[in-house]
């Protein structure tokens, strides 16, 4: 089995990405690792998540795929209006967001 990953931006420029990994899956057995788009998880610790939301909306438009942005969108603001909860695993979960979002995408877009 091979493993490929792309960095942030690398994984912005998804065309890109589709072409390495089909080349790559006719060769077998293919694991695909992608990181946060473009400083994501930079503006995340910063606390500017409207910069975040911003750029993934423009990364999804570009892909036709902004519909789907809203699905973890929520997901996000519902973490950042809870009130109680375990400190470090909100904001775990809030840094893990662009990784998690971004290999989403990446799925779709291989299927």
């Amino acid at each position: 089995m091979r493993v490929i990953k792309f960095g942030g931006t690398s994984v912005f420029h998804l065309d890109r990405v589709l072409e390495i990994v089909r080349e790559y899956r006719s060769l077998g057995g293919l694991c695909v690792v992608v990181s946060a788009v473009q400083n994501t998880t930079d503006l995340l610790r910063q606390g500017n998540v409207a910069a975040v939301r911003t750029l993934y909306l423009e990364w999804a438009k570009q892909l036709r795929l902004d519909h789907v942005i809203h699905l973890f969108w929520d997901h996000v603001e519902k973490m950042l209006g809870m009130a109680v909860g375990d400190v470090d695993m909100r904001r775990d979960l809030l840094l893990s967001y662009g990784e998690r979002f971004t290999a989403y995408i990446v799925d779709i877009a291989i299927h």
